[in-house]
């Protein structure tokens, strides 16, 4: 192989621009694959996820209250004792308590924690089975 000679130079070009664009076309493909298997794990995932508009319009089941003719309360029937409050009842403390033990920083992500996630997927990924969700 001399160096001086345009054919040798040229040979060369076209053997890196083979081994470039086989790389190229393996990560086009390596992508595309992926996105197509992140389609249909979320499309799998969202079946039986319940619609926005249906979680807004949400009435939880509470108990019937019974009352007498004198607006005594006499008893209640129920499956599961529920009570309605809203949140701005909750006390802070309360708030604050369900945060350190969830997710410290769910005001700051809007609900979903991508990073969380991804590191709840590690562990389970090392540990080989289900340890964080």
């Amino acid at each position: 192989m001399n160096p001086n000679d345009p054919s040798d130079l040229a040979f060369s070009l076209r053997q890196r621009r083979k081994k470039s664009n086989l790389w190229l076309r393996f990560f086009m493909w390596f992508t595309a694959i992926g996105m197509v298997a992140m389609g249909v794990f979320l499309t799998v995932v969202s079946w039986n996820l319940p619609s926005v508009s249906s979680l807004q319009r949400f009435k939880p089941a509470l108990a019937s209250e019974v009352y007498s003719k004198d607006h005594v309360k006499i008893g209640e029937f129920f499956r599961e004792k529920r009570l309605w409050i809203d949140y701005s009842e909750v006390p802070g403390f309360v708030v604050k308590a369900f945060l350190a033990a969830e997710d410290s920083t769910f005001f700051e992500h809007g609900g979903v924690s991508f990073t969380g996630i991804m590191r709840a997927f590690v562990k389970n990924m090392i540990s080989g089975e289900v340890k964080q969700g």
